[in-house]
């Protein structure tokens, strides 16, 4: 409840999906851990709709389900155990089909914002050894969440990995240790722990951009519900420690209530949020976007227009930086400038569609403009 990461989750509103998805997936497998009968069942069916429609990662669900039958094992009446497999294997038959008609699982790759998600720009060896690092990065803030950020996109992570990266190291660290876990608990009998070891391996899958590309490289939020997972192996590990497990335990929640409640505190100014996630995270662009477009809002169109001018030399490819250029230099009546800024943003732009659409916003701002200069 007090890990740091899960911050932005609850800070912003758009993470009630993930909290949501994370306690339907919970609480069917807590019920499902009971006597099960036809009540019970249905209950589970309940939330397992309530995770599926909160988020994708949901579809994992019923191998979850599986896994704690096979594990844990299930008592109860077997009429009851039928119309659950019915009920969940009916829905996500159903779920999966609707669902492939109107909206493709797969990500069209013309379609993703290299700004966000910068793999889509790896080749060859890079493209399997990114995933890696970006495990690193998410272990090192599932341990020690000291550094967080709401972006973790181009510039941050860079489509190239260079063999000095440390997180390329500490991903591969983090995989042996879930092997070798998963090993020591498969020969121990340990069968909770196993199903929670491979809990989190299917939930993080969800998200690794290893069989395909998701919308982001990484994000907080995107953790969520494989760091329950991982939180419950902490618990068990914990829990055998006895009173120096006690202790470790205040210890952490302590430091995670302290680190959690000074970095949500600072989520009720824009302004103030973005300069400090620019002092952390100070190769994010899309940080830097995101500062200009509130200094320039605030009428602070100088500082805006120096945010929006690092943030072109800090990616001088990424055609957002240049928009953002032109629309602070039309505010600023500096017409000739916002035209070469324009230019150079539709240039930039890296398929037709997305041309398109900047051309519409260089048009939406040009009207936004005038009837304010009218006489």
């Amino acid at each position: 409840a007090v890990h740091p990461i899960h911050s932005e989750v609850v800070a912003c509103v758009v993470g009630r999906a993930e909290s949501l998805c994370a306690l339907a997936v919970i609480g069917a497998i807590i019920l499902l851990l009971g006597r099960l009968t036809t009540g019970r069942a249905v209950a589970i069916w309940l939330l397992a709709v309530i995770s599926l429609l909160s988020k994708e990662h949901a579809l994992i669900l019923p191998l979850l389900l599986g896994l704690v039958v096979v594990f844990a094992g299930i008592e109860g009446e077997r009429r009851a155990g039928l119309l659950l497999a019915m009920l969940i294997l009916w829905t996500w038959a159903g779920y999966i089909v609707f669902r492939e008609s109107i909206l493709k699982f797969w990500w069209d790759r013309s379609m993703l914002d290299w700004i966000v998600q910068p793999l889509i720009r790896a080749e060859g060896a890079d493209r399997w050894l990114l995933p890696l690092a970006i495990l690193g990065r998410y272990a090192l803030l599932l341990v020690w969440p000291a550094r967080l950020s709401i972006d973790y996109g181009v510039a941050v992570i860079e489509p190239a990995v260079s063999w000095t990266e440390p997180f390329l190291y500490l991903g591969a660290l983090a995989a042996a240790g879930w092997l070798g876990l998963t090993i020591w608990a498969f020969l121990r009998r340990r069968r909770e722990m196993l199903l929670a070891l491979v809990a989190l391996a299917l939930s993080y899958g969800l998200i690794a951009n290893v069989l395909t590309l998701i919308g982001a490289a990484m994000g907080e939020r995107l953790i969520y519900l494989p760091s329950v997972f991982f939180l419950i192996l902490v618990g068990f590990w914990l829990a055998h420690g006895r009173r120096i497990g006690f202790g470790l335990a205040l210890v952490a929640i302590a430091l995670g209530s302290w680190r959690t409640f000074t970095y949500v505190a600072r989520f009720d100014d824009r302004l103030a949020f973005y300069e400090y996630s620019a002092a952390v995270q100070p190769r994010s662009l899309k940080i830097r976007l995101l500062l200009a477009s509130e200094l320039k809002q605030r009428g602070e169109l100088d500082r805006a227009a120096e945010v929006a001018s690092g943030a072109r030399e800090l990616v001088p490819s990424a055609s957002e930086a240049w928009l953002q250029s032109a629309v602070i230099a039309l505010a600023r009546n500096r017409f000739d400038e916002a035209d070469e800024f324009f230019a150079e943003a539709i240039r930039l732009s890296p398929n037709p569609t997305k041309a398109a659409l900047m051309s519409q916003e260089v048009e939406a701002a040009r009207a936004a403009w005038r009837p304010a200069t009218a006489p």
